[in-house]
């Protein structure tokens, strides 16, 4: 916001989009720069389309928020999920860096780095709840993360992962915002002085059109895709695979490209999940109700980002053609996934194992998803995983064990990626409320 000259504020403020004067270094900001824009896809169908995709119309909160001014201040810190006396640490450790030509981190490393305390005694060992008092976090987030919601979710990966995914979706949230709020200011203006609409015409319109619409967020979208009322019929001979994710995730690097082909390394999942110890992977589910887990997490993590749960479709000639094996609950998924979870430090997994990770070896492994926290996992010695791991530790769906599909093979990765182009369904769930950082 610190961005907006005189004329741009003075618009916002005749429009009721700014609400207040600077508070704390943040303005109060209508709800309406939540509110999704109109479509810039096409509202036509066509078999040259990169992607089809609905906007979810749910009832936007009309609540104002604050909105930090700058990107680069104690207001954006708290913004990320800090108390405002730890942003105030880290602003001015940040502030007062020596010699920034030759120490570029910006303010969101140093947020970052301040996370990466985790991995360091006593706090790499310390309970969840005392940890993130410990390093400042916030009640807001800090009760988001121990929901009991969500625990299941939050129990298949580390603290520390989830507080810097967070973290850097919160800040990617304000850096949108703020050039969400530019736009609209610099539109009005245009506006006033010349009857002219901006190029981004009816980008920020109050009251959006009944028909599908997307915001500036949508910029993980290539112009190519089609807007749809209803979710496009699932293809003969085709599988259909389901994953959830935050739109902010995918900015930085497209899913889908403008050409329409599909950037599968967008959707990388690290090494150290369930089924990789070694290699990224590409982790999907058949369950829409899995995904969608993944999807209402990232949005109770986030709620100033849109979510989405891609639904992708396959030929089944080319799945069933794939080296595919399946891990289920049982003493081998225990041991498979003991041994992906703790990395390379206890080595190789038994050779009745090679078939999953070696290469040339398998491209797709099915099998349930590990719900309990990966900071526990390494932890429990060899000799005492059969007893300490048990089907509690599975993610559900209800009463239903979740399920996991796996793509561990480059090369089939690569492929797939051609195979689903024009075949991507992307719902979209608009931003929902703010943070309580007020």
């Amino acid at each position: 916001m610190s961005s907006l000259n005189q004329d741009e504020v003075r618009a916002l403020e005749d429009d009721r989009v700014l609400l207040s004067g600077p508070v704390n270094g943040k303005r109060k900001v209508s709800a309406s720069l939540l509110t999704p824009p109109s479509t810039q896809g096409s509202l036509s169908s066509g078999s040259s389309s990169s992607a089809s995709v609905r906007i979810r119309d749910f009832n936007h909160s009309q609540v104002p928020f604050d909105l930090p001014e700058s990107h680069e201040s104690v207001a954006a810190v708290e913004w990320c999920g800090f108390t405002r006396t730890k942003a105030g640490e880290i602003y001015a450790r940040w502030s007062a860096k020596p010699n920034p030509q030759h120490n570029p981190d910006g303010i969101l490393e140093f947020m970052i780095g301040e996370v990466n305390r985790l991995n360091m005694q006593p706090w790499s060992q310390a309970p969840v709840e005392q940890a993130m008092t410990a390093l400042g976090v916030s009640d807001e987030l800090k009760s988001v993360l121990t929901s009991p919601i969500y625990k299941q979710v939050f129990l298949s990966e580390t603290l520390h992962f989830w507080l810097q995914d967070t973290i850097r979706d919160r800040y990617a949230s304000l850096r949108i915002l703020q050039k969400k709020l530019k736009f609209r200011g610099a539109e009005t203006v245009a506006r006033r002085k010349g009857g002219k609409r901006a190029k981004i015409m009816g980008a920020f319109d109050q009251t959006p059109p009944t028909q599908a619409s997307s915001s500036i967020q949508s910029d993980a979208l290539p112009a190519s895709y089609v807007s749809v009322d209803n979710p496009p019929s699932i293809l003969p001979s085709h599988y259909v695979l389901y994953k959830g994710k935050s739109s902010v995730e995918l900015l930085s690097e497209r899913f889908i490209r403008e050409d329409g082909s599909v950037n599968m390394g967008a959707i990388e999942s690290l090494k150290d999940g369930d089924f990789n110890q070694r290699r990224g992977a590409w982790y999907f589910s058949k369950e829409e109700e899995t995904a969608e887990q993944y999807r209402h997490w990232a949005a109770a993590r986030n709620c100033m980002a849109e979510t989405w749960i891609i639904r992708i479709q396959i030929p089944k000639e080319f799945i069933d053609g794939l080296r595919k094996k399946e891990l289920w609950y049982s003493p081998d998924w225990k041991t498979y996934v003991w041994y992906c979870r703790k990395g390379t430090s206890e080595g190789d997994p038994p050779t009745k194992f090679d078939s999953f990770w070696k290469l040339g070896q398998a491209q797709l492994i099915e099998g349930n998803i590990c719900g309990r926290s990966p900071n526990i996992i390494p932890k429990i010695p060899k000799q005492d995983v059969q007893q300490r791991m048990s089907e509690s530790d599975l993610l559900y769906n209800g009463n239903r064990k979740a399920t996991q599909s796996v793509f561990v093979d480059e090369e089939a990765v690569e492929r797939l990626g051609e195979l689903i182009r024009g075949k991507i369904f992307i719902e979209i769930f608009p931003a929902q409320q703010s943070p309580g950082i007020a």
